[in-house]
């Protein structure tokens, strides 16, 4: 979110040095390296389009993107609420890859970029098969803000739209700084959904 992008520029910095050193090694390509091997196929796609082959590397290595500097959220939850402006979930999830669609690489050139002729988010989204949301307050639930939604909701939105499958949502619980655990969105969900009905749900209900 921007609040990442604002408040922990060198945790994303180092974040992207770590995916960097990976794609850079050559001696594992395919199930051995997926980062390397979606780092070829998004450096051979933008060559292909006549960008120079650095900057093709460059960006096909980035996997860190958000809101252009200066915006905040995907505005999703005021799009769901206009329901009556929008006809199919195409709408949506076009503008999650738009808002969200801003690279943050290492150099000048790549940080804060957007280009005009692919969106390499979207890119990077195709062939996602699972998705996790991290926790780790128990300030709020996970139904009790617009933020699982927003999110991991429209992430799995995107990639819906992008392959026409939607892929398998879990939450890493790390609120007690131990003993760490993932859970399927239903499952995490279920405590507060239990707590609102009073308690009319059961742990077999979470499927």
């Amino acid at each position: 979110t921007g609040l990442y992008r604002d408040n922990l520029p060198e945790v994303m910095a180092l974040l992207q040095k770590a995916i960097n050193k990976v794609a850079a090694l050559e001696e594992e390509t395919g199930a051995d390296n997926p980062v390397r091997a979606n780092t070829l196929r998004l450096r051979d796609s933008l060559a292909a389009g006549g960008m120079d082959a650095d900057k093709a590397w460059r960006l096909a290595r980035i996997r860190l993107f958000g809101n252009e500097s200066g915006n905040y959220g995907s505005k999703l939850p005021d799009a769901v609420r206009a329901s009556g402006s929008w006809d199919s979930e195409e709408t949506l999830a076009r503008l999650y890859l738009g808002r969200l669609g801003w690279a943050f690489g290492l150099e000048a050139d790549t940080r804060n970029l957007k280009l005009e002729t692919v969106n390499l988010f979207a890119e990077n989204l195709r062939g996602t098969k699972a998705a996790v949301l991290s926790r780790s307050t128990n300030n709020h639930g996970l139904i009790s803000l617009d933020h699982t939604f927003e999110y991991l909701g429209g992430l799995s939105l995107a990639v819906r739209h992008l392959d026409g499958a939607s892929p398998e949502l879990f939450v890493s619980d790390l609120r007690t700084g131990r003993g760490f655990n993932n859970q399927t969105v239903a499952q995490s969900c279920l405590p507060g959904l239990s707590g609102r009905t009073g308690g009319g749900l059961r742990p077999g209900d979470a499927g």
